[in-house]
């Protein structure tokens, strides 16, 4: 009796397994991090808006497709993710909004929206005017924040900073306000 009993289990758990395997094959399923993303995750969003323009996309998506990127990119964004700000800023949106995303990210302290703020106001970039004071103001920003991660006290920021922001200024022969534009 337990022979026929072992003999029936296998002969139906068999077409069960292979049923759940087949349907598990055929069935799309979300990575994870999409799932996270989906939910309200800030890190999860930018990295599923980084994931589809990379090639692979890290396993997290199957295909790259910059339309989901800008997507995905803009909700961490607006969540404030300072990432997510200069990522966007190099895909393809408007010059308006690259720079609103660089200016907030900036002003959060991200060192690269700095750094491409200060290239935009230097080299007329992203429909920026040419203002020294502002490449010079974002400059010393960015520069301040390296000087503060190697751990130079406040003073040495400040007398470093000045004698940076004199020197570029004269560099640049430049002897204007130094200052962001709005």
């Amino acid at each position: 009796m337990k022979r026929i009993l072992v003999v029936v289990v296998a002969l139906t758990s068999i077409p069960l397994l292979t049923l759940s395997l087949v349907w598990y094959w055929f069935t799309p399923h979300k990575h994870p991090t999409v799932k996270l993303a989906e939910k309200g995750d800030v890190q999860a969003m930018y990295l599923v808006g980084v994931a589809y323009i990379t090639a692979r996309g890290g396993g997290i998506i199957q295909h790259p497709n910059v339309a989901d990127s800008i997507f995905w990119l803009r909700k961490a964004s607006e969540k404030g993710h300072r990432g997510a700000m200069w990522t966007i800023s190099g895909l393809g949106i408007p010059d308006e909004e690259k720079v609103m995303w660089l200016k907030k990210g900036a002003e959060l302290g991200s060192g690269a929206c700095m750094t491409e703020l200060a290239n935009g106001y230097l080299h007329q970039n992203l429909g920026l005017p040419k203002d020294i004071g502002a490449y010079v103001y974002w400059e010393g920003r960015r520069s301040e924040i390296d000087m503060k991660a190697y751990g130079l006290t406040p003073e040495e920021v400040q007398q470093r900073l000045q004698t940076g922001e004199k020197n570029l200024c004269d560099q640049l022969k430049y002897h204007g306000p130094v200052r962001p534009l709005p």
